[in-house]
């Protein structure tokens, strides 16, 4: 177990809340108490950075400016605005979870009822509850997760299960009772503004004189993680049949079997083997597996039923995953246009 240093809780936030009232990241779009737009924030930062989700966000609000407006939207609309920015199951979560608050009335009041909804976790419920309700729940997500893995000089893997729970208690003894949503987006403003992965600033840090490894003066050995996991390889033919200015796609349904990634998304016909010309071989890097998509000439008679036609013009919009909207743009418009 951990060697927990005694540290004056009081004190590590004030001085964590004063330095982000100074230095922390200000003028996000969702930094408001209206829950909807905190939650909807919340959920599209998870596992993507805040540069990323600023467009994705603004564009979301143009479109469904409620939680009604979301829930009464098709699944197909949602994906349609969400492709591109990864980790899809948010999306079909974020719709699910729409519908359930408007049926509801009203968005959660505490921690454990934000967790009651799809695709809601701890640290996203603590974050929410902390930043709308005024709750003293702590978040420990990535980046806190490696503050106070370095505060503590935590030698244990932070990705080990028993770690996780220590941490996630150490997180909530610290969070300040008056203040818990100023101390959580402190937290995580440390984390991803100065107690970064590689290359701490440690010398501009407001709480160094709690921090062990800063004592030690190493650090960069924090969070220690166990070895992971080799990523799966998977490989997948498409099939590609272009008529004029269309082509031919289908809509992943969850049925498919064996083929567990862009659900609900448009994207080329995949089979298990495809005997036309080669055109192109993707390789795309997921969360669970590394996905090369070889990519074949196909006539019409090749393509399963549910094949439909989109225009040029319409893949503009249409919900395709990244890889797919590129190389179909490279495919109509050329390499420049990519």
């Amino acid at each position: 177990m951990m060697d927990e240093p005694a540290v004056d809780a009081v004190r590590f936030s004030d001085a964590l809340c004063s330095w982000r009232l100074v230095h922390g990241r200000r003028n996000l779009p969702w930094f408001t108490p209206d829950p909807y737009k905190r939650w909807l924030s919340e959920i599209m930062l998870q596992q993507t950075q805040v540069a990323v989700v600023v467009d994705y966000f603004e564009r979301f609000l143009r479109v469904f400016p409620t939680v009604e407006a979301l829930a009464r939207a098709s699944e197909e609309d949602v994906m349609r605005l969400w492709a591109g920015l990864g980790y899809y199951s948010r999306a079909r979560n974020l719709h699910k979870a729409a519908q359930k608050v408007a049926a509801a009335g009203a968005f959660p009041k505490t921690s454990a009822g934000w967790q009651q909804l799809p695709g809601v976790g701890p640290s996203t419920a603590a974050a929410l509850a902390s930043f709308c309700n005024g709750e003293a729940a702590a978040v420990c997500d990535g980046n806190v997760k490696r503050v106070l893995a370095r505060i503590f000089a935590v030698r244990e893997p932070v990705n080990a299960a028993g770690t996780g729970r220590r941490l996630q208690e150490l997180a909530q003894s610290r969070v300040s009772r008056t203040d818990p949503a100023g101390y959580n987006q402190a937290m995580m403003d440390l984390g991803a503004m100065l107690c970064t992965r590689t290359r701490p600033r440690c010398e501009a840090c407001p709480v160094q004189d709690f921090c062990r490894a800063f004592h030690e003066g190493n650090p960069e050995a924090y969070p220690v993680k166990s070895a992971a996991s080799a990523v799966r390889q998977a490989l997948v033919h498409a099939l590609l049949c272009v008529e004029k200015d269309r082509v031919w796609l289908v809509r992943r349904s969850t049925v498919q079997k064996g083929m567990g990634h862009w659900k609900g998304l448009w994207t080329l016909p995949e089979a298990a083997s495809a005997a036309g010309a080669e055109v192109a071989r993707i390789r795309h890097v997921m969360s669970h597996v590394v996905l090369t998509l070889v990519v074949h000439e196909a006539s019409r008679a090749e393509l399963p039923e549910e094949a439909f036609a989109v225009s040029k013009e319409e893949l503009a919009q249409a919900p395709l995953p990244a890889p797919v909207a590129k190389l179909l743009k490279r495919f109509f418009e050329g390499p420049k246009a990519v």
